[in-house]
């Protein structure tokens, strides 16, 4: 076996790993929470969240268009790992501004 063979079965070895992970917590929440009835979570979360998982669904989806495009023999163009730093610091600046936002809400409520 060749380095390459190698760093490939490390890769999915790791990834199925991960994925077996997830799949037994899920599992055990499930079996743990199964008479617990609903959980009530409030809006202002799950917006917040609502957004991190369209933005995650477009730059997925933008990364699958750009690698069956321009993508030869398997491989991603240079241009998406730029892509992906942009995206990155994006990311951080949303983050850092719902916080300040957050902190802000906060503040004002300890006011009155």
């Amino acid at each position: 076996m060749n380095s390459g063979e190698l760093i490939d079965i490390a890769v999915l070895s790791v990834i199925i790993a991960s994925g077996f992970n997830v799949l037994l917590l899920g599992l055990l929440i499930v079996m743990i929470s199964w008479n617990e009835g609903e959980i009530e979570i409030p809006y202002g979360r799950i917006a917040h969240e609502r957004d991190l998982i369209r933005m995650t669904i477009i730059i997925c989806s933008l990364v699958f268009v750009l690698g069956v495009i321009c993508g030869e023999g398997g491989t991603l163009p240079r241009e998406v790992g730029l892509f992906m730093l942009v995206t990155y610091v994006a990311y951080i600046l949303f983050l850092l501004k719902s916080k300040r936002k957050r902190m802000e809400t906060f503040e004002s409520h300890e006011t009155e």
